[in-house]
């Protein structure tokens, strides 16, 4: 694979060229966002663990003698860019686990002339000789763990490597991997900044993980209803303060929807949800999280609710597997998620409310003013409509 052109300007400003690359030479320009000449100057001073990773790698694949590689990441496109690159024949399935992929198609389109061999999608579902997980501060523990599972058992020859930073807390997360799988890992490299690569070998075992189950019982409208949880659920023993905060409010002004199809956004274990089915009977709702594990746990909430019928259960990020319209959205927003991630989630969600429908979101009050700003460019600022102390309800109309 050839690099498309030479970015250097003719007052030889090299500021559109990325360098101090691993592995590969050349006009390579990496870029930060999707729009804009936003490109990263010095590539391992700014991104020392992918410096590392991508490097060892890279040199790992060959000494494999790898023919395809899964690379698990979140939508930057960085190293799947720098993969191609260094092993053009290689077949690459490039997973997401953020909706986004604006900057990975921008990355990759302006570097690779041909995209043959390489295919991206939302969920871990192609096998390859060798896994890499690209591993971000922001995901939970618990979502970690399950890639890490999933990634081992898709690598034909039972390897995954995982792309980390010590202060990410990885060493700690591959103990808990491995007391839980039986899995074992080795600290593959060190290098500077802190930057780590773990190696994982299943060594023929399939890798599973049993996921905790726990349950907690609370009442909605003078109802009790008992919540089963797990280690993905966000409140494991009780309700959380703010949605609590927001079935609340909710069940003031549940009777002023119109048609009351609601939509869960982001639902978890599906008490939003469930809160919104049981205050208003004649409810149709829609529940969806990208989880697959907590979902289960909310398809069993929902059937002890005894509101099966009107509830519906989708595994989506976001509105891309969310069919219809919705008078009414609730969500107690991921704000751990990248922030053009979090805009993009909340600004195409908007768009499935009815004319005149709203949107309420339960918010940190420490994190509304931030919210708030990040949403003024696309979809105005949210109202603030209820201040409960440690929590604020925004609502966002249509």
């Amino acid at each position: 694979m050839n690099i498309q052109r030479n970015r250097t300007n003719p007052d030889g400003d090299k500021r559109y060229v990325t360098t101090d690359l691993p592995i590969v030479a050349g006009n390579v320009a990496l870029y930060r966002s999707p729009t804009g000449d936003y490109v990263i100057q010095k590539f391992g001073k700014e991104f020392p663990e992918l410096y590392v990773g991508i490097g060892f790698v890279v040199k790992e694949l060959k000494k494999l003698q790898a023919r395809s590689v899964v690379v698990r990441e979140g939508g930057a496109g960085i190293v799947p860019t720098l993969f191609a690159l260094a092993l053009p024949g290689i077949t690459m399935h490039i997973s997401l686990w953020s909706a986004n992929r604006a900057l990975l198609d921008r990355n990759l389109e302006e570097n690779i002339n041909r995209f043959i061999g390489i295919s991206v999608e939302k969920d871990i579902s192609h096998r390859a000789d060798v896994c890499v997980l690209v591993h971000e501060s922001y995901q939970s523990q618990a979502s970690v763990v399950e890639e890490v599972v999933g990634l081992i058992n898709a690598s034909a020859m039972g390897i995954l490597y995982v792309i980390s930073h010590k202060n990410k807390g990885v060493e700690t997360l591959a103990e808990l991997i491995t007391k839980n799988t039986g899995i074992q890992y080795e600290i593959v490299e060190r290098g500077k900044g802190g930057a780590r690569v773990l190696k994982f070998a299943s060594r023929g075992k399939k890798a599973t993980l049993q996921a905790a189950k726990n349950s907690y019982t609370t009442f909605i409208g003078g109802t009790p209803v008992t919540l089963e949880t797990g280690s993905d659920a966000f409140s494991k023993n009780g309700v959380d303060t703010g949605s609590a905060m927001l079935v609340k409010y909710l069940s003031s002004c549940i009777n002023s929807i119109r048609n009351r199809n609601i939509w869960d956004l982001g639902c978890g274990t599906g008490y939003l949800g469930i809160a919104a089915a049981l205050l208003c009977r004649n409810a149709y709702v829609v529940l969806s999280d990208v989880n697959t594990r907590v979902l289960e746990a909310a398809r069993s909430n929902v059937t002890r609710a005894g509101i099966a019928s009107r509830v519906q259960i989708v595994l989506s990020d976001g509105p891309q597997a969310v069919q219809g319209e919705f008078d009414l959205i609730l969500s107690n927003p991921p704000l751990h998620i990248p922030k053009q991630h979090l805009i993009w989630l909340l600004t195409q969600s908007r768009r499935k409310l009815v004319k005149g429908g709203k949107m309420l979101l339960v918010v940190e009050d420490s994190r509304v003013k931030e919210l708030r700003e990040l949403l003024e460019p696309s979809i105005g600022v949210p109202r603030i409509v209820f201040r409960g102390g440690t929590h604020d309800i925004l609502e966002i109309d249509k």
